[in-house]
């Protein structure tokens, strides 16, 4: 008996890893269906290598200059990212030759760092002024960079955001570990290409034709994320706090290697679970992942007091994951909310460049006014943005992007149900669908296969497929689930009345005036007087007839 019971569960263990294996492929072969999805991965990859290497990489320019607590350093870089964030933010994000303008700074930016090369090789020039200006102009042009693939990334659909970030992370990942191991020519040709190249990735894929995902609804870009903006900021000061004692006790490149190796560990984790539920972040990846990573981190820093690297680097990657689930959370955002992405991306970035501003600033003031020791210093600034961050996190209970829009006291099985039939009265109407193929997508998202549609509607399986694979088409999706991930991406506004009657804004809104539906064949839905429409409001809910079924 316990033999049998042992070979079951091996079958049931077998059947659970193909059936992760199978969902694991089938969502990568559906990430890379087009043209353009090496474009988004490669380029915002090469963004975030350059990142890396610039900080956890021994300095291609003057590494023999470096300060083991570099506080101007950090002021100076911080400085000219955040004016380039908030330049672009003021007016520069109105440019029409915007990504041209970028491709043309990260050339300069490209020139500057090989040039600050060459010099510090002369003798009488002060190594660390040139890497300072090097580092000022580079960070300048990666502004743009940023910003470019931020409003690109929210042309996509919310899965392909989160899978591409993931992906790109990991090969920007690959690629700095092996930075590590490289000469330092090697080391500064590739920073001075990464962010160029990047840039003429951006041109090529702005011209791209892509499906079009961009739903606005109700939500507003604030409502959407304040709370992340928030956490970002607190986030950012306690990293920036424990990041130049661990880089001056045991060097870059080791603190680098711990974060890359680690990053690398969890990204991977994510990507895998993010390829076999086919979702987007959500907000409780903050308290699930990248809390736990930073809280340990600090207990490690207050505990240890600096006398190892593993404390800073769990910080370290508890906020670099927490980087990647922003750029994600932001490009979603302003694809739900219509926002113009690029001035939203230099916002966003303005405020997480600025940290190591503050930062340095808050310890300056700690240690020369109150004369604080430097573990008693970081272990205060930490301990009081953890306490924040948590109070934040708590007070919020809903999810970003799911159910947001939705009043708790009304009863949403029927409401949803009811606000998802107008959102496929509204696909048939916007994408044009032929009477046919609109009995066959009322079917179709009812969970009907092929036999029984063709018994239902009297045609051939063959025809029905046919049906299917004009609706796909027409729909721009490759699947049943993209197709309904479509079709519950609709908005329904008010200001769509029109021919078809009235459109419910949300499950929550049922107008006391409803009219009958018309379907894309001109046919009506009737108003049914019988019952209540969700169990909230006393007026008349839609009644969908049915085609008589004989066999």
């Amino acid at each position: 008996m316990r033999v049998q019971r042992q070979g079951v569960s091996a079958r049931m263990d077998k059947s659970i890893q193909i059936g992760i294996g199978q969902k694991v492929r089938t969502n990568l072969t559906r990430l890379f269906d087009g043209p353009y999805a090496l474009l988004f991965v490669c380029g915002l990859a090469l963004f975030y290598a350059w990142d890396l290497c610039t900080i956890y990489c021994e300095h291609a320019v003057a590494a023999e200059a470096y300060n083991p607590v570099p506080y101007f350093s950090i002021l100076v870089t911080s400085a000219a990212a955040t004016a380039g964030f908030v330049a672009i933010g003021v007016g520069l994000h109105k440019l029409q030759s915007f990504n041209f303008v970028g491709l043309i700074g990260t050339v300069v930016a490209g020139v500057a760092t090989v040039v600050a090369a060459l010099l510090v090789q002369v003798d009488g020039i002060d190594a660390g002024v040139v890497r300072l200006v090097a580092d000022a102009i580079a960070r300048l042009g990666s502004c743009w960079v940023i910003v470019a693939w931020g409003s690109q990334y929210a042309r996509l659909d919310a899965f392909r955001i989160t899978a591409y970030t993931l992906i790109s992370f990991i090969l920007a990942l690959a690629a700095c570990l092996v930075m590590l191991s490289c000469p330092q020519v090697l080391r500064v040709a590739f920073v001075a290409v990464a962010l160029p190249l990047s840039m003429a990735l951006v041109l090529r894929a702005s011209r791209m034709k892509l499906p079009e995902h961009r739903v606005v609804g109700r939500e507003t870009f604030i409502g959407l994320t304040w709370r992340i903006l928030l956490v970002f900021f607190l986030f950012g000061i306690v990293t920036w706090t424990s990041i130049p004692w661990a880089q001056a006790s045991a060097g870059v490149q080791g603190l680098g290697q711990l974060v890359i190796v680690g990053s690398g560990g969890v990204v991977t984790v994510l990507l895998v679970l993010a390829l076999v539920t086919g979702g987007a972040f959500s907000q409780s990846y903050i308290y699930k992942v990248v809390l736990p990573l930073i809280t340990a981190g600090i207990l490690l820093v207050a505990t240890l007091n600096f006398e190892t690297n593993v404390g800073a680097a769990l910080i370290s990657i508890g906020y670099t994951c927490f980087d990647l689930f922003c750029f994600a959370l932001f490009a979603n955002a302003c694809r739900k909310t219509g926002v113009d992405a690029r001035r939203v991306f230099s916002w966003c970035r303005a405020i997480e460049s600025s940290t190591p501003f503050f930062t340095v600033i808050l310890m300056v003031v700690l240690e020369g006014l109150l004369h604080m020791g430097d573990s008693l210093m970081v272990n205060l600034i930490s301990g009081a943005s953890m306490l924040v961050v948590v109070a934040v996190i708590m007070l919020d209970q809903t999810d970003l992007f799911e159910r947001e829009q939705l009043n708790p006291a009304i009863d949403y099985p029927r409401a949803e149900v009811l606000y998802f039939a107008r959102q496929c009265e509204e696909a048939i109407a916007r994408f044009g669908l032929s009477p046919r193929e609109a009995e066959v997508l009322s079917l179709i998202v009812r969970g009907r296969s092929v036999p029984h549609i063709s018994q239902r509607l009297f045609i051939s399986r063959s025809t029905v497929k046919t049906h299917i694979s004009h609706l796909y088409e027409k729909l721009g999706v490759s699947d049943r689930q993209e197709m309904i991930d479509v079709i519950e991406s609709i908005s329904l506004s008010q200001a769509n009345k029109g021919d078809r009657g009235t459109v419910l804004l949300s499950p929550r809104a049922v107008p006391s005036n409803a009219q009958p539906l018309l379907k894309g064949d001109g046919r009506t839905i009737p108003v049914s007087p019988e019952r209540p429409t969700d169990g909230v409001t006393a007026e008349p809910s839609l009644r969908h007839p049915r085609r008589p079924f004989t066999r």
